[in-house]
């Protein structure tokens, strides 16, 4: 069989499996009380994630650490690299909708309850599990056959459609996810690892809630509209909201294009 049709087939079974084993958890995390199933649906992710790579790898006679997912002195230090990237990018995003729609945003007078508080711990096993998943194996056995272009594409669909798969709408899931995952991609690229991109997407899973954009229920800030809005801010926060997704987007692109041209370039002084 053709090498690169070996690959694709290889990984889409991984992703197959790892659906099917989180499909499997639902029913055993959901008996957890109170605000845990979502944490230990995501600690189960994880252990699943890492145990479908570990296996895929040792089928090739490969490790953990040929794809880099290895904890090594450096892994804090780009982990905490991706939650500065994550908290900028959100704020970037914040910012504009704050400038340019009649958004505003206030301290929620509400208490943060206990719960609320497991909710934001269990974004970062639920993040860990998702970038082992999709930027560790698959994501490096498509890279080093395809390159980083397709690689970014393939993933980015897959991801996307793993968010549909999970109840979020199409549109949502594409527009959110299947466009965040050109940054973890590009990311776990030039770090060689999954510690600067799960930074990343912890922080923009907790700065979401946290800020109010899905709801008042646990945040700690809340977005409302003005009664009077400034001038020049009468833009539709969706529309605005958009933009910025397809600007991030945008720069995700032109950066892999440059990790390319670099690299690129890397290859042509070694062979020189």
């Amino acid at each position: 069989m053709n090498a690169s049709v070996t690959i694709i087939i290889r990984c889409l079974a991984f992703w197959s499996l790892l659906l099917l084993l989180f499909f499997l958890s639902g029913p055993i995390t959901a008996m957890f009380p109170d605000a845990w199933p979502r944490f230990m649906y995501g600690a189960f992710g994880t252990i699943s994630a890492f145990f479908l790579t570990w296996l895929f790898l040792k089928s090739e006679k490969r490790s953990v650490s040929d794809i880099g997912l290895v904890w090594e002195p450096g892994t804090p230090w780009r982990f905490f690299v991706g939650l500065l990237i994550g908290t900028s990018l959100f704020g970037v995003i914040l910012l504009s909708l704050l400038l340019l729609t009649p958004l505003q945003i206030q301290f929620n007078p509400q208490p943060l309850k206990a719960s609320a508080l497991v909710g934001y711990l269990a974004f970062f096993p639920l993040s860990l599990m998702e970038e082992i998943g999709f930027r560790a194996y698959p994501f490096r056995r498509l890279n080093d056959r395809f390159g980083i272009r397709v690689t970014q594409l393939i993933v980015a669909i897959v991801f996307a459609l793993y968010h549909v798969a999970g109840g979020q709408s199409i549109g949502g899931s594409f527009l959110g996810p299947g466009i965040y995952a050109f940054v973890f991609g590009l990311a776990a690229a030039w770090s060689g690892g999954i510690a600067v991109p799960f930074g990343i997407h912890v922080a923009l899973n907790i700065l979401q809630p946290l800020s109010g954009m899905r709801g008042a229920s646990g945040a700690i800030w809340m977005l409302s509209h003005k009664e009077s809005p400034a001038a020049g801010q009468a833009a539709s926060p969706d529309t605005i909201g958009i933009l910025m997704q397809f600007t991030v987007l945008a720069i995700a692109i032109l950066l892999t294009e440059y990790y390319i041209r670099k690299n690129a370039d890397k290859t042509i002084k070694i062979a020189s």
